[in-house]
């Protein structure tokens, strides 16, 4: 293709030329429990702490598993509160 043809805004662009269109992805399927997703002040409650409860153990990693969708969300999934319930279960004091 000359120069010409390429400055001539008239003359037609082969379609290879073309950047192609954007395939759109199909989302990722959402896991069974993602309708369920907890915010911190849900899970607090529920566990019967303060947030600030589930911030330190979002930092110490010992409390229920989290999702952080951005840097100033956090989510939990209702899975992971009732694991986090379940694992710490006691039957006596030596077990703690």
């Amino acid at each position: 293709m000359s120069l010409m043809n390429r400055l001539n805004p008239n003359h037609s662009i082969p379609r290879a030329v073309l950047p192609a269109a954007k395939a759109t992805a199909k989302p990722a399927p959402a896991p069974a429990d993602a309708a369920r997703l907890l915010k911190p002040e849900d899970v607090a409650a529920r566990l019967g702490v303060s947030e600030r409860t589930l911030e330190r153990w979002r930092r110490e990693g010992t409390g229920p598993a989290f999702l952080s969708l951005t840097s100033k969300t956090v989510r939990y999934s209702d899975s992971a509160v009732d694991a986090f319930v379940a694992g710490a279960v006691r039957q006596n004091t030596a077990q703690a």
